[in-house]
């Protein structure tokens, strides 16, 4: 109905389809045809996949940081050995006493590289260590020697959206390659980690914090600190926004 209202003509070689000629009353069950074939493949390729990630194949396009994909074994990891010294770093500085954000302000001030460096869409910003980066750093199974796949998965073959796991859905397999931290060293890690969650780790201190509301939807305000430079001169100021607003 569509392609003779608005004058458009429709050609298709192989199911020998020409609308001009009006020989298309097969096409909308071909259409159906074609879509059952496109359902049944993505069935059967998503089953492969799976088998894969259970057998603890590496699949990923780029390796994790401190890895590098091993040439003589597809679909397994290697250790880098300079990115490696990295990684056991940032867990000993952690081990040590020192929270996110001073690591990330010590390997920016050594000027170490960061994960994305080697990466395409490296910027200006993700050149530099953040409390966050080092934070996904600590929480990667990867580096005891476990392979994570399945943490998203598309909602079907017709849709590019991808939605997150919960982490009882991941596919877990222990042991597959080299290992760069301990087992042990990594749960003591990650246990603190989940003590401290609630720490939201700052520069600076605000006495209001916490105690200001906003008036029209009552969340707490949230504290900001600006510097201010002018004629040599530093004025910092510390103003309150809504979070919500």
């Amino acid at each position: 109905r569509y392609f003779p209202e608005h004058n458009i003509r429709f050609i298709a070689i192989y199911d020998e389809v020409d609308t001009i000629t009006e020989t298309d009353d097969m096409l909308p069950l071909k259409a159906v045809l074609n879509d059952l074939y496109c359902k049944d493949t993505s069935r059967k390729f998503r089953a492969m996949m799976y088998n894969k990630k259970k057998d603890g194949l590496y699949l990923c396009t780029e390796p994790p940081f401190g890895y590098i994909k091993d040439p003589d074994k597809k679909c397994h990891l290697a250790i880098n050995e300079e990115e490696s010294k990295i990684v056991k770093s940032i867990f000993k500085m952690y081990l040590d006493g020192m929270g996110t954000y001073q690591i990330a302000k010590k390997l920016n001030q050594e000027k170490v590289p960061v994960p994305s460096t080697n990466r395409k869409n490296c910027t200006s910003i993700t050149k530099k260590w953040s409390a966050e980066t080092v934070r996904k750093t600590l929480r990667k199974e990867v580096y005891v020697g476990d392979t994570v796949l399945g943490k998203t998965k598309k909602i079907n073959y017709k849709s590019k959206k991808v939605i997150k796991l919960p982490p009882e859905e991941w596919i877990v397999t222990r042991d597959t390659h080299e290992a760069i931290i301990s087992r042990k060293d990594f749960e003591i890690v990650n246990k603190r980690l989940d003590e401290n969650k609630a720490t939201k780790i700052s520069k600076y201190e605000y006495l209001l914090r916490g105690i200001v509301k906003c008036k029209d939807c009552g969340c707490a305000i949230t504290w900001l600190t600006k510097k201010d430079k002018y004629n040599d001169k530093v004025t910092i100021r510390r103003y309150g926004v809504c979070p919500t607003a």
